[in-house]
């Protein structure tokens, strides 16, 4: 049963907007805090605060996280509940009542699991009772979330709502151009969260440390103006996990090594997305409008065969731009859990 460190950002401050990484386009938002974009700015606040001396690629490499993924903390409760992401499988192994039609179409909306019953689908148990009042829009669990939701007066945990910008012109000959940024908000019990795991306690306070400067920095487009800021809260989680997984899934985006592909890599069950974006250096600002180049990495929940040491890699997206000399460090580490596939999956 592994122990993770559960980093919490809440109460986010002004709407958290979560660029896809393409030129002024503002008005549809990622919902996905991922691995390599926290870590990026993880990096960037530790280079501020330690310097290049002790802030490189080996850094980097001193600590995993996964993504940042939604929780809701319930005061009618007294207790937390994290969501994880849906495996990349092509049938779930659920026992849908006849009764509730549709079903099947809902499943397919899901994005996040509670992590109770995303330990029944990683120790393979099959027939998995499922009922409609068990989804609630883009989560599901294996308990009535939503009537939790209702005695704690809690319409939703997070949605997305525009909001209108106007950019207003150096030449004041011109018009404004009013234009919409799209942007996640959060219920004051909810907000994200992420696994922790590094390799010693020195490693752990820089990160910590870097937290906090990102905290009051924030993260996410629009931080000029105060938007993205959140407090930090700490708490630790305990995952049930099999001890003989024949694959596994990752909580993180991922790059693999070459020596992680081998010929059963064909029996995965993955998504991927293209991740790019603007260059973010602390020491040349010029530089950030500058894009990096890109890369493909397989998207969180994925599963692959059980393959020993799989951790993935740290690639440089370092652009051909002559001024530039110093690499462009994209983090495609992944923490991944055991999983156990059964034959109807």
């Amino acid at each position: 049963m592994p122990d993770f460190q559960i980093i919490q950002l809440k109460n986010f401050r002004g709407g958290l907007h979560l660029a896809r990484g393409l030129t002024n386009s503002y008005d549809k938002t990622l919902e996905t805090l991922h691995s390599d974009t926290l870590k990026s700015a993880i990096f960037v606040c530790a280079l501020r605060l330690f310097g290049e001396e002790k802030v490189g690629k080996s850094f980097l490499e001193a600590f995993q996280i996964s993504s940042a993924f939604p929780f809701y903390s319930s005061p009618t409760q007294g207790q937390t509940y994290y969501f994880f992401p849906k495996p990349e499988l092509e049938r779930l192994p659920f026992n849908l009542y006849e009764a509730d039609l549709g079903i099947e179409k809902k499943l397919k909306k899901v994005r996040f699991i509670e992590k109770a019953l995303f330990e029944q689908m990683i120790a393979g148990q099959q027939n998995i009772q499922l009922a409609s009042q068990k989804l609630t829009g883009n989560f599901l669990t294996d308990f009535d979330f939503e009537e939790i939701l209702l005695a704690d007066n809690c319409d939703q945990i997070m949605t997305t709502e525009p909001y209108q910008h106007v950019q207003i012109p150096r030449d004041y000959g011109s018009d404004s151009t009013p234009y919409y940024v799209d942007k996640i908000y959060f219920h004051p019990n909810a907000g994200l969260y992420f696994l922790l795991d590094a390799d010693n306690e020195e490693i752990n306070s820089m990160v910590m440390s870097a937290m906090r400067l990102l905290a009051d920095n924030g993260i996410g487009t629009d931080r000029n103006t105060g938007n993205g800021q959140f407090e930090l809260e700490l708490d630790q989680i305990s995952l049930q996990v099999p001890e003989n997984g024949d694959y596994q899934i990752n909580l993180s985006l991922y790059c693999p090594e070459k020596e992680e592909i081998e010929q059963q890599f064909c029996e995965s069950y993955y998504g991927l997305t293209k991740r790019g974006g603007y260059i973010s250096s602390p020491a040349k600002e010029k530089h950030q409008t500058i894009r990096k180049r890109s890369i493909y990495m397989f998207t969180e929940g994925s599963l692959f065969p059980k393959h020993k040491g799989r951790k993935g890699k740290i690639v440089d997206l370092k652009p051909k731009f002559k001024e530039l000399t110093q690499s462009v460090w994209r983090d495609g580490q992944a923490i991944f859990l055991p999983f156990v596939k059964n034959e109807l999956q």
